[in-house]
């Protein structure tokens, strides 16, 4: 093989309309791409071109194509293939062999380039006495191609050889056309079904864009231009406009009082759209402070004095600052007692201040409780009380009341609390007796289940029916205490909620049946345990304990033969 030659394929630059290409480089023998060609991008801008071209021409030769290139000054090129010429054959002539030198075939040669298309081959005469010889060939054939000759050789075992030229078939040209868009060229060429050698490129111009609607880039305004674009569809290619500057919009500045410490203004006028200012304000003057003296203020035990001031009348700005002066503070005396501590009771101590009267408190704890106790084991209520108190020994004696005049002071003020009613007495020589000289004894009753330890208190219930006085207690350990100087009735109530019940509804449904009447019959035979709440809707005569005449009661309730109140 021969090898491949390589020649540049000229490119072109770029326009400002329309794009160019790089130098490439191919063989023009077998059409192949050694460097291919790159577009230059077009630069943009511009008007309409027309093109002057300057031909360029390279003639063909035997074996490769010529062109004639036509370059415009803004880049545009268009190429055209110059078929190669061909070989033209002349023939070399041959001489007969004879005795003193061997003899030569005809050859052939292209008369343009000299290149040997056939070459000459030696006769040589037979030796005397040998037979003449027949040449035996056999061939040796190289196909031709578009713009290269073929051959075919025959050669004998003695050595003659024929060559025969095959010429080269050319070039079988077929048009391919690339079109243009708005953004790349197109071009149009011939191209060799056989080789791909390329002929006659022509770049075809850019096709006009597409543009849509115009679109608003940048709004005017009263100082400046807008923009506005319109895009192409194909693209996205760009066209700009300006967008004139609107007039400015004069309103109104208003005049702005001068102060004690800022200048004012006078009115002025400005654009509302942009700001700018059209008529400038001009400056006046400000008034400076009006001044007032703060009067000064004397110190007290508890609050701050404050020292003589300064300040403006009309903008109140602080021109001499007041400065506080700190407290005095109380100046106490000697403490009194104000109230005495007891069993139940924290006492109060109080001491007076010389100067404002005011009063400070501090408590005295509740007394120690008495060392000696008795108690009743039933209940388990605690009486405590000192060494003074009684003479001889003495015996607590407790009655839970249900009746008497007790429980209905009780029940007519606190019926609809949960409350326990105790008659506690103390005796000697079974003997019912008060404490002495009215000394104070300290009692305990066991908080009951479920009473809020926070809201139980404990009642005096007067026997006279003058009603219920409520004692000082506190709770403690599970007891409620409370201090005492003569033995009766007293109350256990829990206030934290009303009891509300109907007076014969004892299992709370709404209405008064047999059922209710029956469990009354239960829980007065101890049949049934019956909750605060359905005690006191069982218990219909109010005497504080359910009996069988309050089932009976309620059962003719229950058939309408008696109102229940």
């Amino acid at each position: 093989a021969k090898g491949h030659s390589r020649v540049t394929v000229p490119g072109y630059p770029a326009t400002e309309l329309e794009p160019g290409l790089t130098d490439g480089e191919k063989c023009p023998d077998c059409g192949l791409i050694f460097v291919a060609q790159e577009e230059i991008p077009a630069l943009g801008g511009g008007e309409e071109h027309t093109h002057e071209y300057v031909t360029e021409r390279i003639e063909p030769t035997c074996t490769e194509d010529g062109y004639v290139i036509s370059r415009c000054s803004c880049g545009v090129a268009t190429r055209e293939i110059i078929e190669a010429l061909g070989h033209e054959i002349e023939i070399i002539p041959g001489r007969e062999p004879t005795a003193e030198a061997p003899g030569l075939t005809d050859g052939e040669r292209c008369a343009v380039c000299g290149m040997i298309l056939r070459a000459q081959q030696e006769i040589v005469l037979p030796d005397d006495g040998e037979e003449e010889h027949t040449h035996e060939y056999t061939t040796e054939r190289k196909e031709p191609t578009c713009t290269e000759d073929g051959y075919v050789i025959s050669r004998c075992s003695c050595g003659a050889e024929e060559i025969s030229i095959v010429p080269a078939t050319g070039h079988n040209y077929e048009n391919v056309k690339i079109p243009s868009t708005c953004k790349e060229q197109g071009m149009t060429y011939d191209i060799c079904t056989e080789c791909d050698v390329t002929t006659n490129l022509a770049v075809l111009p850019l096709i006009p864009h597409t543009y849509g609607e115009w679109q608003t880039v940048s709004d005017a305004s009263c100082s400046s231009k807008g923009m506005k674009k319109q895009v192409c569809s194909a693209c996205n290619a760009e066209k700009t406009e300006d967008i004139p500057a609107l007039s400015h919009t004069e309103v109104t500045v208003p005049a702005k009082e001068p102060t004690c410490t800022e200048a004012g203004l006078t009115e002025g006028k400005k654009c509302s759209v942009c700001g700018t200012v059209i008529t400038v304000q001009k400056e006046i003057p400000a008034k400076g402070h009006t001044e007032i003296t703060d009067n000064e203020k004397a110190a007290t035990c508890t609050e701050t004095g404050l020292s003589k001031g300064v300040h403006c009348s009309v903008c109140s700005e602080i021109i001499e600052v007041q400065k506080i002066i700190p407290a005095t503070g109380h100046k106490f005396g000697k403490w009194e007692i104000t109230r005495e501590p007891t069993f139940v009771i924290e006492g109060e101590k109080t001491r007076i201040c010389a100067f404002c009267n005011a009063k400070e408190h501090e408590s005295i704890a509740r007394i120690e409780p008495p060392v000696n106790e008795v108690k009743d084991e039933k209940h388990n209520i605690s009486v405590k009380f000192s060494d003074d108190t009684y003479a001889q020994n003495v015996e607590l004696e407790v009655k839970e009341e249900f009746d008497g005049e007790s429980y209905q002071v009780l029940n007519n003020e606190k019926g609809n609390f949960k409350s326990k009613l105790f008659d506690i007495s103390t005796y000697v020589d079974d003997e019912k007796v008060q404490p002495e000289s009215g000394a104070s004894v300290l009692v305990g009753i066991p908080l009951p289940e479920g009473y809020s330890s926070e809201e139980t208190v404990v009642y005096y219930v007067a026997n006279d029916g003058s009603g219920l006085e409520k004692m000082p207690s506190f709770v403690e350990n599970g007891m409620i205490w409370f201090e005492t100087t003569h033995f009766s009735s007293y109350a256990v109530v829990d206030e934290s909620e009303e009891v509300l019940y109907t007076l014969g509804d004892v299992d709370d449904n709404g209405s008064i049946t047999a059922a209710d009447a029956r469990m009354a019959l239960r829980a007065s035979v101890e049949l049934e345990k019956l909750t605060d709440k359905q005690t006191l809707a069982a218990d219909t005569d109010k005497n504080g304990t359910v009996t069988a005449g309050d089932a009976r009661m309620i059962l003719r309730a229950s058939v309408g033969l008696e109102t229940l109140q």
